[in-house]
């Protein structure tokens, strides 16, 4: 089985397998500070066979890239 890094949203490592990914769309958020920091956060949501979801620090075309690989 083969497995890829990533980054969680948190800064963790995650191994996933290619093989459960569903579908990846990207995600956008604010720094969510209650003190307005704009430093907008990118990433994608990778949704697996089941119904869950991980958040991770890489971009869509990054993700793609890694599981293509």
């Amino acid at each position: 089985m083969k497995l890829v890094q990533f980054t969680g949203a948190k800064g963790a490592p995650l191994w996933i397998s290619p093989a459960q990914v569903t579908h990846v769309v990207g995600q956008e958020s604010g720094e969510g500070s209650m003190y307005g920091s704009n430093n907008a956060k990118t990433g994608a949501r990778i949704f697996l066979a089941g119904g869950s979801h991980l958040d991770v620090r890489q971009a869509v075309d990054e993700v793609v890239a890694l599981f293509a690989a």
